[in-house]
């Protein structure tokens, strides 16, 4: 693989950043540091970066692929189902359990594994939470106003 300004500005950005990005997020980047740059060449680039181990290339749902420079192959992800937002685990447990698994996979000729858990972030279930505590105040309102109400007594005959 050879070097190109392309390619090289890929790799500074990948390394500088310290969250998962998206091909389209990192084209808005660096369309303001080499403007005559196409989302197909960052496409491209990601694409063989990832096929030689450079960049690891997460997928989420059908048409959504997350990259990030490949510091630790046996990195456990965090996806979450509700933004999907990836995250690294810091448990050094689950880390030497997967480098583990790792060394015995290659003994076997297996190239590489992934593993990825799925969890709600912090941030999705704080705003679920809120959901549902402002549906239960507004249901204990309406009851209230139900309770408060008293109108006319009726009686049909």
């Amino acid at each position: 693989m050879h070097k190109t300004e392309q390619r090289t500005l890929i790799i500074n950005e990948l390394q500088k950043s310290h969250e998962h990005i998206t091909a389209e997020e990192l084209y808005s980047t660096l369309k303001t540091k080499l403007p005559q740059i196409s989302l197909g060449t960052i496409y491209r680039n990601l694409n063989n970066l990832h096929a030689f181990g450079y960049v690891n290339k997460l997928t989420h749902g059908k048409n959504k692929a997350y990259f990030e420079w490949s510091q630790n192959s046996t990195a456990l992800h965090i996806t979450c189902p509700k933004c999907g937002k990836i995250n690294h685990t810091a448990s050094n447990e689950i880390n030497n359990l997967l480098e583990t698994i790792q060394t015995l996979a290659q003994k076997e000729g297996c190239e590489s594994i992934r593993f990825e858990m799925v969890k709600v972030c912090d941030s999705c279930r704080q705003k679920h939470e809120a959901e549902v505590e402002a549906a239960k105040q507004r249901e204990e309102a309406r009851q209230a106003k139900i309770l408060k109400w008293t109108g006319p007594t009726v009686i049909c005959n």
